[in-house]
């Protein structure tokens, strides 16, 4: 079952004659609580909330409703699968709006971070940089020439 621990929250506020929940602290505390209520089971509850919230099974709603002779059946309709966004080599900036061969001009005259921590090493590489090719080349991502920009470090 996929219910927040919001919803569970609201479904349990509308069936229980107890005083409302703000919230369940996680999904095994909402469970205990339905189980108190005699809905045991996340099959129980999901029946529960389909009821609550209107939604008939199809198989129901096939018994309830027959289609007429020379009706067409409505079938249902299925969304397209998502593709998957290739990954890229590192280095390329493909993923980016960055053009690797802007010039980038270092603002700052010392190492910003602490010495000895990754950040230092990285910055170490980072001054020699001409370009944002450059940049992509050494391992640093386009996220981070983003943050770089945006904190003033270095600008195009």
């Amino acid at each position: 079952m996929a219910f927040t621990n919001q919803a569970l929250t609201e479904l349990y506020n509308k069936v229980s004659d107890k005083e409302p929940i703000v919230l369940f602290k996680s999904k095994s505390v909402a469970m205990k609580a339905f189980a108190t209520l005699g809905y045991a089971t996340d099959e129980a509850v999901l029946e529960l909330w389909q009821e609550k919230n209107g939604i008939v099974k199809p198989e129901e709603q096939a018994i309830a409703d027959p289609p007429k002779e020379g009706a067409e059946v409505a079938t249902k309709k299925t969304a397209p699968k998502k593709t998957k966004t290739k990954k890229t080599a590192a280095g390329t900036g493909s993923r980016t709006k960055i053009d690797p061969g802007t010039k980038v001009k270092i603002l700052v005259d010392e190492n910003p971070w602490r010495e000895g921590s990754k950040r230092a090493a990285r910055w170490g590489k980072v001054k020699g940089a001409k370009t944002v090719g450059d940049l992509f080349a050494v391992g640093i991502r386009p996220r981070m020439v983003k943050r770089m920009k945006a904190t003033g470090l270095i600008s195009f």
